[in-house]
């Protein structure tokens, strides 16, 4: 029996607008972030019908009806998934091949679907203790203490990880999840004695989606402090989620980023979800790892030009140049935000306000640019040693650049800019693309020193 790949599926769905597709039936009309219409599904006199853009899901509060924009298709039209999905890739443009059956390729998938499954169990059960539960108290109290209430946490399942693990894993039992499958899923681990126990202890717990909604991993933070552990703590790699291909919110925030040409990457969950309650539907964080290629590759999918808005102290920095290095090779357009000190996106959209945020990404410097101001703070760039030591440093980022017209671009700005030779720097970043290629990927992360090319240096 033929089959169509999953990487074929979630093509198709990233490539549905639900809002788009459902309008295409009947009239939707919108009430505050979502959209209402007459249920389709059963009589009705009032709109409990519900198409959520963010989630890329509908649902009807009368009936129950609900799911994604393939189940939309199944249940409107009456077709099986195979017909639906084909039917959503004609719509799409996009070309079907279909697999033959493989029975090991089978039970990969429904041992996937398996931990999804498990995920979103778990999501829901910890999300009702965190609501209601007496001793997660503190859990709501630290919540309230960054300005978020209860209706936040609902939109994004937030949910508390009892410091006892007989709590979640009395749960698991009666949920009928096994001990192997709890360890798959990256929320228990073996003990070398036998038995399991449980990653996560008494942490607020972010679910991590992926690109369609479903819950594939957890980040929990700290909620007393405690030396010997991490503030987070993320799932590890599994089956289902791999740290350098998932990317905190994109599923809300894909579609903003194409609606809006532009992608906003923040340093931390937090620091998302804050922008997103705020009304900037675009932001994104990566999940306490690295930028990585993979990372870059998937939001070129939604955009071309990248705002970054990390912390502003020097590991934030640092962190804003190892990104660009990612970004910048797949042709994205970098720009950066330098915020107060002691700001995050958070405190500084809770202190001034939406529209200062709004109008620091709007008015967010081009990379280099914002690589010149700092540095102008950090070095005296009328001595010709340390001129020359920002020159040969700028011509390592822009060697990364791959569109020839945007490189030539970048070197007569950035030359300009430090009033140093256009044709030596040009000459210093073709020694850049000359040198062997670095082997570690955490040297591929650092900018070692250049072939000593001589760098003329004038009055800045």
């Amino acid at each position: 029996m033929a089959r169509i790949p999953e990487e074929i599926v979630e093509q198709i769905l990233a490539a549905t607008d639900i809002v788009d597709l459902i309008g295409s039936y009947f009239p939707l009309k919108r009430a505050g972030s979502v959209f209402k219409a007459l249920c389709p599904f059963h009589n009705e006199k009032t709109p409990s019908f519900s198409v959520n853009p963010g989630r890329q899901s509908y649902k009807c509060f009368g009936c129950g009806e609900g799911g994604s924009a393939v189940g939309f298709v199944m249940a409107y039209e009456n077709l099986p998934f195979p017909e639906a999905i084909r039917k959503l890739a004609q719509r799409a443009g996009i070309a079907i091949t279909e697999e033959a059956y493989d029975p090991e390729a089978e039970r990969r998938r429904r041992s996937r679907g398996r931990l999804i499954e498990l995920h979103k169990q778990a999501t829901e059960f910890m999300h009702r203790l965190l609501m209601k539960d007496p001793a997660a108290q503190h859990g709501r109290d630290y919540l309230k203490s960054r300005g978020f209430d209860a209706e936040m946490a609902k939109r994004w399942m937030l949910g508390w990880m009892p410091e006892n693990p007989n709590t979640f894993l009395n749960w698991a039992r009666e949920a009928k999840f096994t001990g192997r499958e709890l360890v798959d899923s990256g929320i228990a681990l073996k003990k070398e004695a036998g038995g399991i126990y449980v990653r996560f202890r008494d942490r607020l717990m972010f679910p991590v989606n992926d690109d369609l909604g479903n819950v594939i991993a957890f980040s929990g933070r700290q909620l007393r402090e405690d030396p010997k552990s991490g503030k987070y703590i993320n799932s590890p790699e599994t089956p289902i989620f791999k740290k350098s291909k998932v990317i905190f919110a994109l599923d809300r925030a894909r579609r903003h980023m194409s609606k809006m040409h532009c992608g906003l990457i923040c340093e931390g969950q937090i620091d998302a979800i804050a922008c997103h309650e705020a009304g900037i539907e675009n932001a994104v964080a990566p999940l306490g790892t690295a930028f990585t290629t993979d990372h870059a590759r998937i939001l070129k999918r939604y955009t071309d030009d990248i705002v970054i808005c990390y912390d502003s102290d020097s590991a934030g920095y640092k962190a804003v140049e190892r990104a660009f290095r990612e970004l910048a090779p797949q042709s994205l357009n970098v720009r950066a935000i330098t915020l107060p000190d002691g700001e995050d996106p958070d405190t500084f959209i809770k202190q001034f306000g939406i529209e200062p945020f709004q109008k620091l990404i709007d008015e967010a410097p081009e990379f280099f640019d914002f690589k010149i101001s700092h540095e102008r703070k950090l070095r005296d760039l009328n001595q010709p040693g340390q001129l020359a030591d920002l020159g040969r440093e700028m011509a390592s980022l822009i060697s990364v650049l791959t569109d020839q017209v945007t490189k030539d671009t970048a070197v007569n700005h950035v030359s300009t800019r430090l009033g140093i030779g256009t044709s030596e720097f040009r000459q210093a970043v073709n020694n850049v693309k000359t040198r062997p290629p670095r082997r570690s990927a955490q040297d591929s992360e650092q900018s070692g020193p250049l072939p000593p090319t001589p760098l003329p240096s004038t009055e800045p």
